[in-house]
């Protein structure tokens, strides 16, 4: 090969090499985002409610499962007569995919409105197990029930208490 022809060659080539060198060195432009979030929020969407309560001869036991809105006898003769039967509701939102602990009171006394009576609520329930997993929208709910002790001469009236739910993010 004579040495013009190599020369053209050698040309070409690093002309070649320009454009590809040129090519790789082009920058695009890019972008991001992030979002931060609360840590957890906690919303009690609906109350404890046994509704209205007949008190019978003995102790009653009323329970409402976790898992509907119904009352259940499970002790004495008390009769439920109506009212707005409902399990207590929670409303969580948090990171998607965080992990939860939830944790429920032992007991709490209802004290009569304008009275100093008292009832027992206890054995809070949840549905589902304690520790969670928030959903991929990052939105979770749980229901909670319990037992009330009424009494064979309980006062009639209204009885209303507090009880706290915990949920920790971890």
């Amino acid at each position: 090969m004579d040495s013009g022809a190599f020369q053209k060659i050698k040309r070409l080539s690093a002309f070649g090499c320009a454009l590809f060198c040129a090519q790789g060195a082009i920058a695009l432009p890019g972008d991001t985002q992030t979002q931060i979030v609360n840590p957890g929020l906690v919303t009690n969407a609906s109350r404890l409610d046994f509704g209205s309560v007949i008190t019978g001869s003995v102790q009653s036991r009323l329970r409402i499962p976790p898992t509907s809105d119904t009352i259940i006898v499970s002790a004495g003769n008390a009769i439920p007569v109506g009212g707005s039967v409902s399990r207590a509701r929670f409303d969580v939102v948090a990171a998607p995919l965080t992990l939860v602990l939830i944790n429920l009171p032992g007991n709490i006394q209802l004290v009569r409105v304008s009275g100093t009576e008292q009832m027992l609520l206890d054995q809070f329930q949840q549905n589902g197990t304690p520790l969670r997993f928030m959903g991929a929208t990052g939105q979770l709910s749980f229901f909670v029930g319990g037992r009330l002790r009424v009494g064979p001469s309980q006062a009639p009236g209204l009885y209303q208490g507090d009880f706290t739910v915990t949920v920790n993010f971890l």
